[in-house]
């Protein structure tokens, strides 16, 4: 335990920089809360169970997990991924859905339209309407059942939805990968086909690097790219998207920007914090994320309205 000779104001938070007076410097396992830090207790019970399901055994070791399993949730369903396994969570523990998908190890980029979820990882694409011969389809459960497919659907890095559109970072298309583009498909459909009479498109975003992320605003989305971050938003119906760069600053990592209702954040190259709305803010916290070696997971709980940030 450490003493100080000042009072620390807790309901400020973490202190964005070491510059600034009051604020925590370190909490662990505690969030503040209006006057008081109330306990945060995590997920062990998912994470044990999680580690149970036989991927760490075959493929990761104990010792050597992070940043998996990644946890999705797509509508009223939790997901458990690793990188070749899908798993659900039920009330009576997690269950397996999908096994042995090709992997090049990339984190799950993951959407759901209406009751239709797709999983994307740069190599493969998942989703309920395909089952492809490379993977085990392990449960063939209406909409959370899943299975492989490599047709009408691009592989890509990530994947969010638009007003029944779906958007894509980095596609193969073409028989080529634009690792510096993104593409959305025909509103309602998994139909990516470029011609003249689709609404589906794709667009360079110059200035950005490879994307790495798309994250869905309220007026179109958001780009996150190795050198920086644009902003698309719809014109018209069916929507085709104008662009502009906001951001000069890259992404630390695929994982690390999350998107709540009407806000998104994320941890740049630079290692410190941006909140991104119509522009972007910077927040800091670099003597924070600094000592992150590896990937930078942040999540947005909902229900608390709070942004956790893992490394």
């Amino acid at each position: 335990m450490i003493e100080v000779p000042v009072a620390i104001d807790i309901t400020r938070g973490l202190t964005p920089n070491l510059l600034t007076d009051g604020g925590l410097r370190r909490s662990v396992n505690v969030y503040p809360k209006k006057d008081q830090l109330v306990s945060v207790l995590g997920v062990d019970v998912v994470w044990n169970a999680a580690t149970n399901v036989g991927y760490s055994e075959r493929h990761l070791g104990d010792a050597d997990l992070w940043p998996w399993p990644q946890l999705v949730r797509l509508g009223k369903f939790l997901y458990v991924c690793y990188p070749t396994s899908i798993s659900i969570v039920r009330p009576y523990g997690i269950e397996l859905l999908l096994d042995n998908i090709p992997s090049r190890g990339y984190p799950w980029g993951a959407t759901i339209v209406g009751e239709f979820p797709v999983f994307v990882n740069n190599y493969m694409v998942v989703h309920p309407s395909f089952v492809g011969p490379l993977a085990t389809r392990v449960k063939d459960i209406p909409y959370d059942g899943l299975m492989v497919q490599s047709g009408s659907f691009p592989n890509c890095r990530d994947v969010c939805e638009f007003n029944g559109q779906f958007i894509v970072a980095a596609p193969w298309m073409y028989a080529k990968l634009h690792h510096d583009h993104v593409a959305w498909s025909a509103p309602g459909q998994v139909d990516f086909t470029l011609d003249t009479e689709s609404s589906a498109g794709y667009k360079f975003v110059q200035g950005c690097g490879s994307i790495l992320r798309v994250l869905a605003t309220d007026k179109g989305f958001n780009a996150y790219g190795t050198h920086g971050v644009a902003s698309f938003k719809a014109v018209g119906f069916p929507a085709s998207y104008s662009h502009e760069q906001i951001g000069l600053v890259g992404l630390h990592n695929q994982r690390a920007a999350v998107a709540g209702k009407d806000f998104q954040m994320f941890v740049g190259t630079d290692h410190r914090l941006y909140l991104v709305t119509e522009t972007i803010k910077l927040l800091d916290y670099q003597y924070i994320f600094k000592e992150a070696v590896g990937d930078i997971v942040l999540h947005y709980d909902e229900e608390e309205g709070l942004v956790y940030a893992s490394f």
